[in-house]
Parts: structure tokens; sequence; C-alpha cells
């Protein structure tokens, strides 16, 4: 989420997640590592290109200059496009058997069902034309895609139980969440203790 109410937040949220790639690649030397980012905002600014959206790449120089190039603005009501990111996460092309999907965000998606009903959302009936976003992460869950959260407001609670709900089906990804609210410098710790678990347990194995 970059959005202007991440604005309090974003460097701290850019340096975790620059500290974890850059941990993950220097504790796993050898790693085949493929780097992506997506930085969204509200739906409005959709069509104005102030969304991003890199693909995976090894140029890892690349990646890091654009995250460390983000900067907060935007948004119209309280709840982001959510949903267009985590399509967009989906429809990347995961080729490695260990696949991790880092998700930074104060606001939950577009919908009644992720969050409390007095949020002023624009879209509170969802977004016309757009995927559920419940049944994109039982895609990526499926599609053994461990997801790693960095909860930063209350206000993404429900969304975020219903990440939880879904993850608890599947056994061969990992589901984590961490309260930045109260411990900001455990984040990078969690996430990499995990990518680097799921890394080992899954290098040789074949995931179709």
């Amino acid at each position: 989420d970059i959005t202007g109410s991440m604005g309090f937040y974003i460097e701290q949220a850019k340096e975790n997640v620059l500290e974890i790639i850059n941990r993950i690649i220097t504790e796993c030397p050898g790693i085949d590592i493929n780097l992506g980012f997506i930085g969204y905002r509200d739906i409005e600014e959709l069509e104005t290109g102030n969304y991003i959206d890199i693909n995976f790449t090894k140029n890892y120089t690349n990646v890091k200059e654009i995250i460390q190039n983000v900067y907060a603005y935007g948004g119209a009501d309280t709840p982001e496009d959510v949903s267009w990111a985590m399509e967009n996460a989906l429809n990347k092309e995961w080729k490695n058997n260990a696949r991790f999907l880092v998700f930074v965000a104060d606001a939950p998606d577009h919908g009644r069902e992720y969050h409390d009903s007095y949020l002023d959302d624009s879209y509170i009936d969802g977004i016309p034309g757009r995927k559920n976003l419940t049944e994109t992460i039982e895609k990526l869950a499926k599609n053994y895609v461990s997801l790693f959260c960095m909860k930063i407001s209350y206000l993404t609670d429900e969304m975020l139980q219903m990440f939880e709900n879904v993850y608890k089906k599947y056994e061969k990804c990992e589901f984590l969440i961490v309260d930045m609210m109260n411990y900001a410098t455990l984040f990078t710790d969690a996430v990499v203790n995990s990518a680097i678990k799921v890394y080992e347990s899954h290098r040789n194995v074949d995931v179709k």
C-alpha cells in the first residue's frame, strides 16, 4: 500500500522489505531468487498510471532502487485496491519451489466483508468486474505462496482474519502476521526465518 495514509509508516516498511531481501540473499547463498514489487493505491488512480507493478527479475539492484524511491500519496476513501494487488501477485510467473509474498498495508480492501461497515467505502458491495479477494487468496495458498503480513492498523483486522482462515487449510505454505504496532523490530526476523524454513523444505520438492 503506497497511498497517503501510509506516510507515517512507509519508510519503516521500505526498510523492513529491503532488509528482508538483503538477508535472504546473504543467508541463502546460491539460492535462485527472483524479486518483484507491487505498489497499489486506490481505484481512481489505477488508470492514471500511479500503480507500480514490477515483474519477477534477478536485477535486485533495480527492484531495490524502485522500493527506495517509493513515497506515499493519493488515495480516496479508506479502503484501498488490495484485490488488484493480490490478483496481480497471483498472476505473476511463479517458477521457484519456495514462494513468498510480503504484504504491507494499513487499510482493508473494498467490500463490507473485509472491514467494519462504518468505514467510508465507495465500493461497499465490491468493485464491479473485479475478482473476489477471498478467492484470490485461496488461489495463492493453493499455489504454495507463503504469505507474510505486516499489520500496521486495526482497520485490516477483518481482512487479515480472512487471510488466516484461508491459509489454515493449507500445510505446504507459511502464513504469518506480525503486529507492527507493537513489534516493528520483529518483522524482518520473522519473515526471514520463515522464508528460509520454507526454502529449505521445498528446494528439493517439485512443485507444479
